[in-house]
């Protein structure tokens, strides 16, 4: 899997098993294609909102983002995406190891800017990290 070349697939619940859609290079700019923004959110340990399925009356089941936490006019959308740490990009894996994780405005009195769980070890992160249900 070449990640700079997959990086604009994303999970369809629609098409099991292991359905996705691949948002092809001419509509990943907002200018080409901005009937839905999923494959433009960015991604945060801490995320502010989460991916699921939405049954959709005309479109039948789509995937969508809701948000889990309030989040202020303006402020920026975070899901969680996931990745399995033994395979997934790598400023992925950079970020969980160094603690280098993008906390919601709205979430920074709560979490801080820099979560102290941060430096803790791998192990120790995953089980103190807000849970994915």
């Amino acid at each position: 899997l070449d990640w700079d070349e997959d990086s604009y697939k994303i999970f369809d619940p629609s098409k099991t098993p292991n359905g996705t859609i691949d948002i092809m290079e001419k509509y990943r700019d907002i200018h080409n294609y901005c009937a839905t923004l999923a494959h433009k959110t960015n991604h945060s340990f801490v995320p502010n909102c989460e991916f699921l399925v939405f049954d959709h009356p005309r479109w039948g089941v789509i995937p969508c983002i809701a948000s889990i936490h309030t989040i202020a006019a303006g402020e920026e959308i975070f899901v969680r995406y996931g990745y399995d740490l033994d395979y997934c990009p790598d400023w992925y894996l950079d970020a969980w190891e160094k603690g280098a994780y993008t906390v919601p405005d709205s979430m920074k009195s709560e979490y801080g800017a820099n979560p102290a769980w941060a430096e803790a070890t791998n192990d120790d992160k995953a089980n103190q990290l807000p849970d994915e249900e």
